[in-house]
């Protein structure tokens, strides 16, 4: 149950967010481009965190990094969205 809800976390709400906020014109590029950039954060996120913990032989700091880039992503999809509602009314 765990792994089907964590998969599907992963893999479904970038599509629906996707086309909620850009519109289903040009859905493949833009749904492309919007994966590219959810996938950096897991190719990069993993060795940067035993990098950190390599550093410091804590995980403290990757913790405390990884909330801020989480809190910066909430930003980012809270405006995003916002922006995608005020250019469907256009």
């Amino acid at each position: 149950f765990v792994f089907g809800l964590a998969y599907a976390t992963s893999t479904v709400p970038p599509a629906m967010l996707t086309a909620a906020i850009f519109g289903n014109k040009d859905f493949s590029s833009v749904y492309g481009t919007v994966l590219m950039f959810m996938t950096i954060g897991g190719a990069v996120g993993a060795p940067l965190c035993g990098f950190i913990f390599d550093l410091t032989n804590s995980y403290h700091t990757a913790w405390l990094l990884l909330s801020v880039f989480g809190a910066v992503a909430t930003t980012f999809y809270v405006l995003s969205t916002r922006l995608g509602e005020k250019r469907r009314t256009w």
